[in-house]
C-alpha cells in the first residue's frame, strides 16, 4: 500500500466517525478563514480583521499541551475597544454538537502555522491519542476521537506516574528512560527531538514535556493504563 492509499483509507475512516471531508482546504489563508467562521459562528462575534489576526497570534502554536489548555478552557481575549471577550475553541456545554472536519493541508505547509485548534474541528489526528499534563496539578489527561477535550487518566508525582485510581505505574528516568511499575524499561525518550520510542526502539510519539510526557504517554496510553 503506496503513501497516497494510505492517506485515502484514512479518509475514509475518518468520513466513517462523521468527519467531514474538506478538499476545498489546502492552504493557510484557507484553512484560517475557515477557523474565523467557525470562531465567530460559536462565540457569536464579529471580529475585526486586526483582532482576529492578534488572536491567531494568541493561540497558534506547535505546543500540543498548550493548545490541548486551549481546547477545554474558557480563554480570554481582548478586543480593540478594550472590552474583554471570553470564548471557547469548542462547544464545551454539548460537546455532542461540535462537529468535525478532516483537512488534508499541503506539505508545504509550515506545521507550527496549523497547529492551532479549530472550533466545531478537530485537526490532531496525527497525535490521536495523544496525552496532555496540567502545569499547576500534574494531572494527566488521554485525549482521544471521542473524548477530545481530555479524559483524565492519571497524574504525576514528581518523576513518578499514576493512574487515575492511583495506582503506581512506574517513573521517568533522569537518563531518558522509561520505567514500569516493575522497573524494567519500556521505552525512552530522545531529547534532542522529543521523539518517544518503545522498547522495540520504534517510535510511538513525540513530546515537548521531557522524559515525564514521555512516560505520561508510554504508561498512561501505550502500556493501557494498569500496573
Amino acid at each position: 500500500m503506496n503513501e497516497q492509499q494510505i492517506e485515502q483509507a484514512l479518509i475514509e475512516k475518518l468520513g466513517d466517525l462523521k468527519y467531514t471531508y474538506r478538499p476545498d482546504i489546502r492552504g493557510r489563508a484557507a484553512l484560517e478563514q475557515n477557523f474565523r467562521k467557525h470562531f465567530e459562528a460559536l462565540n457569536r462575534v464579529n471580529l475585526a480583521d486586526s483582532e482576529f489576526h492578534r488572536l491567531l497570534d494568541q493561540i497558534v502554536s506547535p505546543d500540543v499541551f498548550a493548545n490541548a489548555r486551549h481546547l477545554r478552557n474558557i480563554n480570554s481575549f481582548e478586543r480593540d475597544d478594550g472590552t474583554p471577550l471570553n470564548y471557547t475553541l469548542v462547544n464545551l456545554k454539548d460537546w455532542c454538537k461540535n462537529s468535525f472536519e478532516n483537512i488534508l493541508l499541503s506539505q508545504q505547509q509550515p506545521l507550527s502555522s496549523c497547529r492551532y485548534s479549530i472550533p466545531e474541528e478537530t485537526t490532531m489526528s496525527d497525535f490521536m491519542p495523544y496525552t496532555t499534563i496540567d502545569d499547576g496539578n500534574g494531572y494527566i489527561y488521554k485525549h482521544t476521537e471521542e473524548y477530545g477535550s481530555g479524559d483524565w487518566a492519571g497524574y504525576v508525582q514528581d518523576n513518578s506516574v499514576y493512574n487515575w485510581h492511583g495506582d503506581y505505574l512506574g517513573y521517568a528516568g533522569n537518563n531518558g528512560n522509561v520505567y514500569d511499575a516493575n522497573n524494567h524499561v519500556i521505552g525512552w525518550m530522545d531529547s534532542t527531538n522529543g521523539h518517544v520510542y518503545n522498547s522495540a526502539g520504534v517510535q510511538v510519539y513525540d513530546t515537548t514535556h521531557g522524559v515525564v510526557g514521555a512516560a505520561a504517554y508510554l504508561l498512561c496510553v501505550y502500556q493501557g493504563n494498569v500496573p
